[in-house]
């Protein structure tokens, strides 16, 4: 049985290196509720994006960054400005962004690929937040928060599919990639499925 630091994972390219402290604290926030949670078969993962965005907030304060959720503020729509709202703002030392989040369920099956099905809620993402305009200094960030579903079965059943979907998440455009699965027995589940961890895909926009 793999140990708890091969069970998640952070990959993150040279120009978001300061979101690494933040992405293996989100890490071990899920493992620490999860853990928590288990007796009852809960787990934070497996809510809507609200709640998952929650989580990332935490991991930002936890680590010394600062977080405002789900607030205000004015967005580009069609050619104008006009009020909206942003789903994430954070810092991390000296840097700041914002950030436009979208959850998805990923069915993981034995054969077949979710790369473009996370790719599509990756552009979803991109079109929200491009609607931030950009003011030099305030970066935007693309997030997709991941909730994959494995058909319920013995634990070692469930080690490929999960290494499999890591793996394909190489395919999926992004600038950051974290993940964990944490080992516990009791998974939240949903008919014949259960749903064993968290991932997230973070996008940088540029222009």
């Amino acid at each position: 049985m793999e140990d708890e630091a091969e069970r998640s994972g952070v990959r993150v390219g040279p120009h978001l290196r300061c979101l690494r402290p933040l992405l293996r604290e989100w890490a071990r926030l899920h493992a620490q509720l999860g853990r928590e949670w288990q007796s009852v078969g809960d787990a934070p993962w497996w809510y809507n994006e609200r709640a998952l965005l929650s989580v990332l907030a935490g991991a930002v304060w936890r680590t010394g960054g600062s977080a405002l959720e789900e607030y205000s503020e004015q967005k580009r729509r069609d050619g104008a400005l006009a009020p909206g709202r942003v789903d994430l703002w954070l810092s991390c030392g000296s840097h700041s962004f914002w950030a436009e989040a979208k959850a998805i369920e990923v069915p993981f099956t034995r054969s077949g690929s979710q790369v473009d099905r996370i790719t599509r809620c990756m552009a979803s993402a991109k079109i929200d937040i491009r609607r931030c305009a950009p003011d030099g200094s305030t970066r935007r960030l693309a997030i997709v928060f991941g909730k994959p579903y494995l058909r319920l079965g013995p634990r070692a059943e469930r080690e490929r599919p999960r290494k499999r979907l890591v793996a394909q998440s190489a395919a999926v455009e992004k600038h950051a990639l974290a993940w964990v699965f944490p080992d516990q027995r009791r998974l939240p589940k949903n008919d014949d499925w259960v749903c064993p961890g968290a991932m997230i895909w973070i996008k940088e926009l540029r222009r």
